[in-house]
């Protein structure tokens, strides 16, 4: 008979030690890879985060400048748009419609007049009410569309001497038209 020879304790295999220690490296090796991804992930989310906040900021900023710098091209802009505003007024339409109006007893007091607005404010003394209402039809006769208006009455004739002021307020459109 032939002798069989078994050998019952493990002897340490060195290519399965081997593979082993390269299993505990790979995975030591993929655990820091995936932390330093995470961590960069984060850093990069935090990072966008502040780029998308100074994106806004410097758009901010930018239309700031934007209209800072248009104010500041033509300092005059503003000036400009009131002188135009006034040479489109049609301050002898005004006067003509004013000046036509005859009433027997109305005398106008004063006269303001505002461009900006596009508004005449005419003060008249007028010995009654009816007066008042006879002048402002005579202010607006001849117009397309009625620009004058009474705004307010003071005071009631009663007697001898008498007088009752008003205040006719007209609205005159760009271009001259009521």
């Amino acid at each position: 008979m032939r002798s069989l020879d078994v050998d019952l304790l493990d002897r340490p295999d060195s290519w399965r030690l081997v593979s082993w220690v390269a299993v505990c490296v790979a995975t030591a090796c993929l655990a820091d890879g995936a932390w330093r991804a995470w961590s960069h992930h984060e850093l990069l989310s935090h990072e966008a985060a502040v780029n998308a906040h100074l994106r806004d900021r410097l758009e901010t900023l930018r239309a700031h400048r934007a209209a800072t710098t248009k104010d500041a091209a033509n300092p005059y802009a503003r000036q400009d748009e009131d002188i135009a505003r006034l040479a489109r007024f049609d301050i002898d339409g005004v006067f003509t419609s004013a000046e036509s109006a005859q009433v027997s007893g109305v005398r106008a007091m004063s006269v303001e007049i505002s461009p900006a607005d596009a508004t005449v404010r005419l003060q008249i003394e007028a010995p009654a009410v009816q007066a008042v209402l006879d002048y402002v039809d005579a202010l607006n006769a001849g117009l397309p569309v009625p620009a004058w208006r009474v705004a307010r009455v003071d005071g009631v004739a009663g007697g001898a001497g008498a007088s009752v002021k008003a205040q006719i307020d007209g609205h005159w459109r760009d271009g001259g038209q009521p």
